[in-house]
């Protein structure tokens, strides 16, 4: 059903949207806009009628309706002062929130390196966007985004400071870095898998060396934001460490090599 709040909200947005054109000088726009009309009559374009005379009327429309909102905020001035009191209580208890939020993020999300890619999706997709719940009791990004959305559009509605609550956009922002850097993971650990697969007769150091380059390359073009996470630094140092032993591959994968080391 609906709640005492809801008219007062509905009364709030409209005040909000007058306000909102009070500022954008709508009274100023009136002129301009009629002598707009008298220049087109004067290169012989037709003007509707109507649109000449809702230009007569508007600017006394719109003075009667900055009255009545005056009026109107006036007769509803108590019944915001109280809801805003409690809008700035439950937005001091959403900043906390929010800064638990923050902590709970840096120590949960998979910011050293593992091999184990498919464990670090789950924590980053639990993290994005599972919700709240007993086992979950922090919640997830989107609802924290949300909440913070809820409190600056309440915050704007009656007329309060708009609270910047950057811990969601950065959680946002860091959860999409560490997906892309686990994308990478994931194609270094699946390619190095791949190769030590193959047979001592089959390995091609060269294209193993081009392609560790590519790698390489693709690593160090990656977002300068993340390059200080533990995780980033174990992925480079694995293309690092496949370049040093391709060499030693070569050596060991020479027929002459084999010849001498692994006859019995």
């Amino acid at each position: 059903g609906v709640t005492k709040l809801e008219p007062l909200l509905e009364v709030m947005g409209d005040l909000t949207k007058i306000r909102n054109r009070m500022e954008e000088e709508t009274d100023n726009m009136f002129d301009p806009l009629r002598q707009t009309c008298t220049l087109l009559r004067k290169y012989n374009i037709t003007i509707d009628d109507a649109i000449t005379q809702n230009l007569e009327t508007a600017p006394e429309l719109w003075g009667a309706l900055k009255k009545k909102a005056v009026m109107t905020k006036e007769v509803h001035a108590e019944a915001q002062t109280l809801e805003a009191n409690k809008i700035k209580a439950n937005a001091k208890v959403f900043e906390v929130r929010s800064a638990d939020f923050l902590v709970n993020f840096k120590s949960k999300m998979p910011f050293g390196y593992t091999e184990d890619y498919d464990s670090a999706y789950a924590i980053i997709d639990d993290m994005h966007h599972k919700p709240m719940s007993d086992d979950n009791p922090f919640g997830s990004i989107k609802e924290l985004m949300k909440e913070s959305d809820y409190f600056n559009e309440m915050q704007e509605l009656f007329e309060l400071i708009k609270i910047e609550y950057r811990e969601g956009a950065q959680c946002l922002k860091e959860t999409i870095m560490l997906k892309e850097l686990f994308d990478m993971i994931s194609m270094v650990v699946d390619t190095f898998t791949d190769w030590r697969k193959t047979k001592w007769a089959d390995i091609d150091v060269e294209f193993y060396g081009e392609a560790c380059k590519v790698l390489a390359k693709n690593i160090k073009s990656m977002n300068k934001n993340l390059k200080n996470w533990p995780a980033f630094k174990g992925c480079e140092d694995s293309v690092k460490n496949m370049q040093v032993s391709l060499p030693l591959m070569a050596q060991l994968a020479n027929d002459a090599m084999r010849d001498r080391h692994w006859k019995t």
